[in-house]
């Protein structure tokens, strides 16, 4: 019958787009063939927007009734998000942290002054444009101490609050003062100079822009795309809870020793049927049982989420044959649509590492199995998160990609993601980016320097086992990478052995475009998984 004959060439399209991802995995896909895909997907889009522009004057009428209704809904959503937000406990800085952080900034300067002679001088001039070192004075420097490591502005603190303020600035005194080897005072008064906002502005209002429904909608038909793509690749996608608040999201793919545990306790016609290439019965069945592997976790950084990492995950499926792999879903930086539950909303660190181990618990995985963690850009502050010390789970290594969790306390950060003005269109997009209200509050919200930021100390302390690879790129947009490559290639604290820092040159993730630069990556995650 015809709708018999359909379904066969439905069936037959699936097996040989299936077969055509199984090539590309492998790095066998022959020029022709290629071309064929790229011929197919050109004709698919144009036939798509054909079709789009026809129902789109069809429906014109309708689509500006949703758009202003979606407006409307979306405004009092940004204006709720402006509300802010108690710290919570593991974010909260102590005394004798924050005097710990200044003595750090002390130490990154002397490890930087060889080669970059005014670094303390740049450092707040940077915070304070218009105004030298000298001319600051405590009125000053106290308000951006009070924004920057305790989360208030002056009119909201108590006594206690000004007092522990003051501390810090007498601490920064110090500081100065040994890195130009002479006592160094502040003056009391002002000098009428403004700081830079933070970029992780949490003590203060914060710009979104208004982002249109049919936006959201393209990013779920993106990650609708992406996901059908990661269901041929052998992933299964789990949810502990529908609010990010309350649990993860991620995709799974099972190592190759795990596969077959299953594929034995399920017997010979379901282990047949899950070796095949969707694995979705698979991902429903028991525990894979011990795999003796290390799973890699990736997880990616602020925009539309794994569509636009799929260069990186086939990177490291060859890099790590057969090895199981996790791709974490971090909501609220990957443009999920305002109306899905937890919208805007993200754990602290404790309960973010709690669901981890849960996740490594729940697929078999006991601590003889240390993960590896593959974080890019923001994805590297939940990335330290796992490297920080915690009652469940040690990591086996890390492996950090254009991170923003070196020097964050430096102005640089702040400026760019925040301060500076776009110049080229490659910025403009960026700035946009950041202005999307879910990302932009979770820069501004839920973003704590002191608890991402990894000093050259942080990484000598981490057990001996734990290896860390990193990777810049020399003109990212949001971070100094080359200050950021001379602080840990000279620190003296930095073990050479346990840890491997490289620069590319190119942007924030282009790295992702380039196969000779993936071919680092690569090298960089054999090195921590070695």
């Amino acid at each position: 019958s015809p709708r018999g004959w359909a379904a066969v060439r439905a069936t037959a399209a699936v097996a040989g787009l299936r077969r055509g991802l199984e090539g590309l995995r492998e790095r066998r896909v022959p020029p022709l063939q290629m071309a064929g895909y790229a011929l197919l997907c050109l004709g698919a889009a144009g036939t798509s927007c054909a079709l789009a522009a026809v129902a789109l004057v069809s429906l014109l009428p309708f689509w500006a009734g949703a758009e202003a209704m979606f407006y409307l809904f979306l405004r009092s959503k940004r204006a709720e998000m402006q509300r802010l937000l108690e710290p919570p406990p593991s974010a909260v800085v102590g005394l004798e942290e924050g005097l710990r952080h200044l003595h750090l900034i002390k130490d990154a300067a002397l490890v930087l002054k060889p080669y970059v002679p005014n670094v303390i001088e740049d450092f707040f001039a940077g915070w304070f444009p218009g105004a030298s070192l000298e001319e600051l004075r405590q009125g000053d420097l106290v308000p951006w101490l009070a924004e920057n490591f305790l989360f208030k502005r002056m009119a909201d603190m108590g006594e206690a609050e000004l007092a522990k303020a003051r501390a810090f600035m007498h601490g920064l005194e110090q500081a100065v003062g040994e890195l130009r080897e002479a006592p160094f005072r502040l003056e009391p008064g002002t000098c009428g100079v403004r700081h830079l906002d933070p970029g992780f502005n949490v003590a203060g209002p914060f710009e979104t822009y208004h982002y249109p429904l049919c936006v959201y909608l393209l990013v779920v038909a993106l990650h609708t795309g992406s996901g059908f793509i990661l269901r041929q690749l052998g992933f299964e996608r789990h949810s502990q809870h529908s609010s990010q608040k309350l649990g993860l999201n991620y995709w799974y793919l099972p190592g190759s020793q795990g596969l077959r545990a299953w594929q034995a306790a399920a017997g010979p016609e379901n282990g047949r049927r899950g070796g095949g290439g969707s694995r979705r019965r698979q991902g429903r069945g028991p525990r894979e049982g011990p795999s003796k592997q290390h799973p890699i976790i990736i997880i990616p950084g602020i925009g539309p989420g794994l569509p636009m990492y799929m260069t990186l995950l086939k990177t490291v499926m060859h890099a790590a044959p057969g090895t199981p792999i996790f791709i974490l879903e971090a909501a609220h930086i990957h443009m999920k649509p305002p109306w899905a539950e937890g919208w805007g909303e993200a754990m602290d660190r404790p309960e973010f590492q709690l669901n981890v181990h849960k996740m490594l618990e729940q697929h078999g995985f006991g601590p003889e199995e240390a993960p590896v963690v593959v974080g890019h850009s923001y994805g590297c502050f939940l990335a330290k998160w796992l490297l920080h010390k915690n009652d469940h789970f040690q990591l086996k290594g890390a492996l950090m990609l254009d991170p923003l969790i070196f020097l964050t306390v430096f102005p640089e950060i702040s400026f760019n993601v925040s301060h500076k003005t776009p110049s080229t269109a490659r910025e403009h997009l960026i700035k946009t980016l950041l202005r999307e209200p879910g990302i932009a509050k979770a820069f501004n919200r839920h973003s704590y320097w002191p608890d991402v930021c990894l000093w050259d100390v942080d990484l000598a302390n981490l057990p001996k086992s734990v290896r860390t690879g990193i990777l810049l790129s020399k003109q990212d947009v949001f971070l100094p990478a080359p200050k950021v490559f001379e602080y840990l290639k000279h620190s003296p604290h930095v073990p050479r052995d346990r840890v491997l820092c490289r620069m590319v040159p190119g942007h924030h993730a282009e790295f992702m475009l380039y196969p000779n630069q993936l071919d680092l990556v690569s090298s960089l995650l054999a090195f921590v998984l070695d």
